[in-house]
């Protein structure tokens, strides 16, 4: 078989199929050959070359043995050819699919830095507010510390002069509230960062997590009773505490209406003491028995 090139198909230089017939070939061959003939086609440059394509086309395939060689030959580049395209689009297929997931992986990643960036900007404002917060509170109170705040100086005055043994750590108790959703920066020292400005914190305890209610609660002993006061009496307070309470709702006398406290020395527990934990009850307990 004479060599040709491998890109070089003999069937579409004659425009035949591959089951062509002798005949079929002896015709396509000449039709071709008067068209391409460089005689006929004297201003074309590739004439001769495309004439001669033909004759080496039309002599592979009129010699039977000549073209079953070819035939084997060029069925072998095609199937390699349908090979290399498969493996080429499956390649394909697979580097487009890597490209989507790792694209994705970036999204999912940026999306995550992104929340992550708003829940410390979040962070960082509501810290700022409350330090604002707090700093309007002290104003205040340096206001009317100085000012002619007589009852408030009075109120002061008897609860920082109440005697010893009349006070029970639950009188100086207050519980805070806050909404769940601020479980996550609402930790000891930030409660303290709320508190301490009222006055020395002698005890801190948080509440165990209860997913079937709306706040979270902490109770907090000051070390004086007029600190405790204050901080239930506050005027401001972080926008994400949603109050401070006594945490004795009730006196001997009744209804604590105005949020005072008692002082005349009854060991009472909280109106949900039976609701705290063994751990918070232990703790309560254990300070009364130590000032009884």
């Amino acid at each position: 078989m004479p060599v040709i090139d491998a890109n070089f198909d003999v069937y579409e230089i004659l425009g035949i199929q591959e089951d062509a017939e002798e005949k079929d070939i002896h015709r396509a061959w000449r039709k071709t050959s008067l068209k391409y003939h460089p005689d006929k086609n004297p201003n074309d440059p590739t004439a001769i070359e495309k004439f001669h394509k033909l004759q080496v086309a039309y002599n592979l395939l009129i010699d039977p043995a000549t073209r079953r060689e070819y035939d084997t030959e060029r069925l072998a580049r095609q199937a390699q050819k349908r090979r290399e395209e498969a493996f080429d689009l499956k390649r394909k297929s697979m580097v487009d699919d890597l490209k989507a997931r790792e694209q994705k992986a970036f999204q999912e990643i940026d999306e995550k830095e992104r929340a992550q960036l708003a829940r410390l900007e979040k962070l960082r404002r509501l810290r700022e507010e409350n330090e604002q917060l707090r700093h309007e509170y002290l104003q205040k109170h340096a206001r009317a510390t100085t000012g002619s705040g007589e009852k408030r100086d009075r109120t002061e005055f008897e609860m920082n002069n109440v005697p010893p043994k009349t006070l029970d750590d639950i009188d100086r108790t207050v519980k805070v509230r806050w909404k769940q959703k601020y479980n996550e920066f609402m930790s000891k020292e930030e409660l303290l960062r709320i508190l301490e400005p009222f006055g020395p914190v002698q005890a801190l305890i948080v509440r165990e997590l209860d997913i079937n209610k709306k706040f979270s609660t902490a109770y907090v002993v000051f070390e004086r009773l007029s600190s405790a006061y204050a901080s239930v009496h506050a005027e401001t307070v972080p926008k994400y505490v949603k109050d401070i309470q006594w945490a004795r709702q009730k006196n001997e006398h009744g209804s604590n209406k105005d949020k005072t406290m008692n002082t005349t020395g009854e060991k009472s527990q909280p109106s949900d003491f039976s609701k705290l934990s063994f751990e918070e009850q232990t703790l309560f307990r254990l300070k009364q028995k130590k000032r009884a």
